[in-house]
């Protein structure tokens, strides 16, 4: 009989893309495709796109290859949005603080980068444009609207966001205050869900959340009382992700109502550093960020957003965003840009209980696809053994006997 060792190495061997063996998670291992700093990467229309400082755009189709351009004018660039039709075409907006050279900057292609040039309404106290102060930017495709965030040293005192249906002429709405009304105007993040905006800001170091399903007509949510977060969707739940206090606030009814997350297994002394921004894909929430200067190593994932992973394979990496895309994670900070192995690829281990005819069977894949677990004697006779379909990233399946302990080989496969 063979030993469980050679089962492993064979089924590496024998495997083709629909099952390879991998040592670790894949969340565990992550390889650095560029050295360029950015400041922000989304996956939207079939690519990723990340913007940084000095006018940096990097564009990719698979996470791996990278085309990196310089903008002229040099802004620093934030956020990005992807206006989608359903004819396929595709806009990209990208701003920040764009200078002299305006922050708000289009794309059709991820190429050819034109600046928007838009219309603001009203410049600050010593005349600076607000197309030098923006932060975040988000596409509603219900209200066919873009909603912008801005910096509070470019703002009346009340927190403000601005709403344009193209990228030329935008209009400010003055947020309405809640029990604890705002101690900034400055917001951060803006993000929308299901045909709903959510956007934060207002506090400094204590945030608060408002509401808007047409980007004109605001309700305050709650103070989140955390900073430097972001919005992520999954699971049927909307969180927003922040540092500090007990727990982060979470919706399970599209942002009707709002609770706290209590302390969770790794925040210290009920001060959950989760990170500066978020991301969901595979059937996991991924963050990083903020918590590397709080002595937790890498991003951390959850499946649930209660219990949470430290993944130490970028420790100490200075990382300030994170995306899902076509079966894989990317994260970007000043270091550069790192990918995760693909998370959607099927693998296996297999583990003999020892003393007996038992395997214990860890199958990693797509999450909502259904798989066939494959036993043969000879690579040529394949028999299935068991169908199921993935819930988590990684299915355990425990207290399995082997029905032919002669059998060398395994695999899985789908459908």
């Amino acid at each position: 009989m063979k030993g469980i060792h050679h089962r492993l190495l064979l089924t590496v061997l024998v495997l083709h893309s629909a099952a390879v063996c991998q040592a670790k998670d894949a969340l565990d291992v992550w390889q650095q495709r560029s050295t360029t700093a950015l400041n922000t990467v989304r996956y939207g229309a079939g690519r990723f796109v990340g913007v940084g400082n000095q006018g940096t755009v990097a564009t990719s189709a698979d996470g791996t290859n990278w085309l990196i351009q310089v903008l002229p004018g040099l802004p620093n660039l934030s956020g990005i949005a992807f206006q989608t039709n359903t004819t396929g075409t595709f806009l990209i907006v990208a701003v920040g603080d764009g200078g002299a050279a305006g922050g708000v900057w289009r794309s059709v292609d991820a190429t050819n980068w034109i600046n928007a040039n838009p219309i603001l309404p009203i410049t600050n106290f010593i005349g600076h444009p607000l197309t030098a102060a923006l932060t975040d930017i988000a596409w509603n495709s219900d209200a066919q609207l873009f909603v912008a965030t801005a910096r509070d040293d470019f703002l009346s005192t009340a927190p403000r966001v601005y709403y344009a249906a193209g990228t030329k002429t935008w209009t400010p709405v003055d947020l309405p205050a809640g029990t604890q009304p705002p101690s900034s105007g400055g917001m951060k993040r803006v993000a929308c869900f299901n045909g709903v905006f959510y956007a934060a800001g207002g506090g400094g170091f204590d945030e608060h959340i408002w509401r808007s399903t047409n980007g004109i007509d605001w309700e305050y949510v709650m103070y989140a009382n955390g900073y430097s977060g972001n919005f992520v969707q999954g699971n049927g739940l909307i969180a927003f992700l922040d540092n500090e206090w007990l727990g982060f606030p979470f919706s399970n009814d599209g942002g009707a109502t709002w609770t706290f997350m209590p302390c969770t297994n790794i925040c210290t002394s009920c001060y959950c550093y989760l990170g500066y921004d978020a991301t969901f894909g595979n059937g996991t929430f991924v963050t990083v960020g903020y918590n590397h200067t709080s002595n937790i190593n890498g991003p951390l994932t959850s499946t649930n957003l209660i219990h949470w992973q430290v993944r130490n394979a970028l420790a100490g990496k200075s990382l300030a965003s994170v995306s899902y895309g076509n079966g894989t994670f990317v994260a970007v900070g000043s270091h550069g840009i790192y990918q995760s192995l693909p998370v959607s690829t099927p693998s296996l281990l297999i583990q003999r209980i020892a003393g007996t005819s038992t395997l214990k069977i860890y199958s990693s894949g797509e999450v909502g696809r259904a798989y066939r677990l494959q036993s043969s004697p000879n690579l040529s006779n394949w028999t299935d053994t068991l169908h199921f379909t993935n819930t988590l990233p990684t299915m355990e399946l425990v207290e399995f006997a082997d029905p032919n302990p002669m059998a060398g080989f395994y695999r899985v496969v789908t459908p």
